[in-house]
């Protein structure tokens, strides 16, 4: 009897070891979560080689969705692109400018934006200005300057050059709080003084060039975190609270009056499935309301974490397993930027892709526990040259 329970105790802890070894051992078992639901990658290749294939199949999808989606074939509305093969050439170029690009530090002195407008972007110059007292007296996060290749130059233009592009231009931009940092720019750059606006919840038409000779130009800013097309803003949850996570501002309804539009879903994540429909049905909106309306949509940037120390650009862009390490879901916005980017150019609209340059720009954020948005002056003044690049292009 006793023999018999030790030889029983031996087979036990023999098969114990075996299917030890063997689970630890095999490749289909390596990565796999406790409850068998998820491959978690096991190395950077592996992380490389995952991202690209959830891109495709993301990218998939959102073309046989717009298979029957959108009509137009031809050129970019409300411009003077009018075929395929133009809008085809613009947008490569504009690739050319916003993916090969890189940031030279430039310490020549040059007129910079002198922002008058919300506190909080200003709070590098407080906190951090150049208080030497000997040379050009801008932060060092200021004299980087955004390079292209010289087969596809950005040119900066002068305010009266930008006034005259933009002459009988109803501008409205709608997005989060970190696309909110436009309507400041754009305030910035056309008004030498503080203009009066009651924050991004209620912003008023601003009036940006002021020359009696043209056609009044505006900007208006509408608040709408997840440019959904509603038509009355759901600010109350089920129980009657207010519902703080996202707000969305009716502006669906003003559209008709309209003849640009600059939107940006913003850091308000959702699957890409429910991302992808509506923004498709944003855009149909639009385009039902406003058909010849210029439509830019800006990509979305990353988060920065340790943004506080930073000290100048990063000398590249993160890796696939630095993105895929970073919190928020900031890891999924290269995905959903490329979804955004099929239904922008087949909605006839323009893709800004900022994501790139503002991925090396870990410096000049406004900092503390802000390491989205960026100050003013600083690397984000860059959106503008960007935008007043894509007016001249589509104008001319």
């Amino acid at each position: 009897m006793v023999r018999n329970n030790i030889i029983v105790r031996i087979c036990f802890v023999i098969c114990v070891v075996f299917l030890s070894v063997y689970f630890l051992s095999s490749p289909s078992r390596q990565g796999v979560d406790p409850g068998g639901e998820k491959n978690y990658p096991t190395s950077e290749q592996e992380i490389s080689r995952r991202r690209r294939l959830a891109e495709k199949k993301a990218i998939q999808e959102t073309k046989k969705v717009l298979q029957t989606t959108f009509t137009n074939s031809e050129g970019i509305p409300g411009t003077n692109i009018k075929t395929k093969a133009e809008a085809e050439a613009f947008r490569e170029k504009l690739d050319c400018i916003t993916s090969r690009g890189f940031w030279k530090y430039d310490n020549t002195p040059r007129e910079i934006i002198k922002h008058k407008h919300e506190a909080k972007f200003s709070r590098c110059d407080r906190e951090r200005g150049d208080n030497s007292g000997s040379g050009w007296n801008v932060r060092e996060d200021v004299k980087y300057v955004w390079t292209t290749p010289s087969e596809c130059p950005m040119p900066k233009l002068t305010r009266t050059e930008v006034c005259s592009l933009i002459s009988g231009v109803s501008m409205m931009i709608v997005g989060d709080l970190v696309h909110w940092q436009l309507h400041d720019l754009l305030l910035d750059y056309f008004h030498d003084g503080p203009t009066q606006c009651y924050g991004e919840q209620f912003c008023k038409k601003h009036i940006l060039c002021h020359d009696d000779t043209r056609k009044q130009s505006s900007m208006k800013f509408m608040r709408n975190d997840l440019v959904s097309s509603v038509r009355k803003n759901p600010v109350l949850e089920a129980h009657g609270k207010p519902n703080g996570t996202n707000v969305e501002l009716t502006y669906i309804l003003l559209s008709a009056h309209y003849n640009m539009f600059i939107i940006n879903r913003g850091h308000h994540y959702q699957d890409d499935a429910t991302f992808r429909s509506g923004l498709v049905a944003t855009l149909k909106e639009i385009r039902n309301r406003s058909p010849n309306a210029i439509i830019i949509y800006k990509a979305t940037t990353i988060g920065h974490l340790g943004c506080n120390e930073a000290e100048k650009p990063l000398d590249k862009l993160p890796t696939d397993a630095e993105l895929e390490s970073l919190p928020y879901h900031w890891g999924d916005i290269h995905k959903q930027n490329l979804i955004a980017k099929e239904i922008v150019n087949a909605a006839g609209g323009i893709f800004m892709d900022v994501e790139t340059m503002m991925a090396y720009r870990i410096d000049g954020h406004i900092g503390g526990q802000d390491c989205l948005r960026w100050c003013i002056p600083g690397p984000a003044d860059v959106w503008l040259d960007l935008l007043f690049y894509i007016v001249k292009e589509v104008k001319s």
